[in-house]
């Protein structure tokens, strides 16, 4: 095994997971201020939207590299961890961060963008938006909370 390589890849696996992480939280915070925002100020609402929508992307490129550390970590020690109960819960819940961050919010910020496109030229508070409020919040908890439980798997490995 080279040590090199593995030290690269979970450096690679770290700085992926960071990224999102932070991401999420950067993403969170902005939200909260486009909703602040968005009635009073349409347009400069709609700014920060196409700031916010670029976050996915940051996400998207987090999990590219959290993927291919991951491989590369897994392909010199999956003797090692691919057995371990806490490798396997980490597993399942990097899985759960891809379904909740990059499928459910990508769908919600779909839906909210169609909303908003409809509402000209001012903003209209409707049970639609904020059902689609109150639901990305939620996927902003539950993401930040799996990102928390995977920095916690990753420190205190259990048998």
């Amino acid at each position: 095994m080279n040590p090199t390589v593995y030290n690269l890849a979970l450096v690679m696996h770290i700085v992926g997971i960071t990224l999102m992480a932070g991401a999420t939280a950067v993403e969170y915070i902005t939200f909260r201020q486009f909703w602040k925002t968005i009635p009073s100020d349409k347009g400069k609402g709609m700014v920060i939207w196409r700031t916010i929508s670029d976050y996915q992307k940051m996400m998207g490129i987090g999990m590219l590299i959290i993927i291919i550390g991951g491989v590369v970590m897994m392909y010199y020690l999956h003797e090692a961890w691919g057995a371990q109960l806490w490798f396997r819960i980490k597993f399942g819940l990097v899985i759960l961060v891809i379904i909740n961050g990059l499928g459910i919010r990508r769908i919600l910020g779909s839906r909210l963008s169609k909303l908003l496109a409809a509402m000209r030229p001012v903003y209209e508070r409707t049970p639609s938006t904020l059902r689609i409020r109150g639901y990305i919040q939620v996927v902003h908890w539950i993401q930040l909370v799996l990102f928390l439980a995977i920095y916690i798997l990753s420190i205190f490995k259990f048998v």
